[in-house]
């Protein structure tokens, strides 16, 4: 059976950047017919949601919401997100500083890590600061974490 992988699409930023994708999330229907009946679609509206816009204009994470004819103006309902794993666990932990998991760091990121946690400059320090840790705490987090995984620093 052969069926549509994706739909591409071109986004007109209101600030006149233009963006060219590709997104995913159809269901075996909806793609299957794409690919057997592609002149029906022709003139349709395709109906996107995504994570929000990238520096460049590119949308993160598109996927299809729905194709719809271009006169019907109505957009369809989003329906209310579940709560993601992360989510939930920040809802259930909100008392608990962000941590980084050095545990399941492989031992190049983990020495790269500390390095940047010990000199104060870098990828982890940053990361650690703008999300408001504890650059001690995370230091002391991924030297355990190292010293568990028997790690020469």
């Amino acid at each position: 059976m052969r069926a549509a992988g994706g739909v591409r699409f071109r986004v007109r930023h209101e600030d006149g950047r233009e963006c060219e994708g590709r997104a995913a999330g159809m269901d075996d229907r909806l793609r299957r017919e794409l690919w057997e009946r592609p002149g029906d679609f022709h003139g349709c509206v395709v109906e996107l949601v995504h994570w929000g816009v990238q520096d460049s204009g590119a949308l993160r994470f598109p996927q299809v919401r729905r194709l719809r004819s271009k006169h019907d103006k109505a957009p369809a309902p989003i329906p209310a997100p579940a709560a993601t794993k992360r989510e939930s666990r920040e809802r259930n932990t909100t008392d608990k500083p962000w941590m980084r998991n050095y545990g399941a760091m492989g031992p190049d990121n983990l020495r790269a890590s500390i390095a940047s946690l010990t000199s104060r400059s870098g990828e982890a320090y940053e990361r650690c600061v703008t999300a408001g840790g504890d650059p001690a705490a995370h230091l002391a987090a991924a030297l355990a974490a190292a010293e568990k995984k028997q790690l020469v620093i």
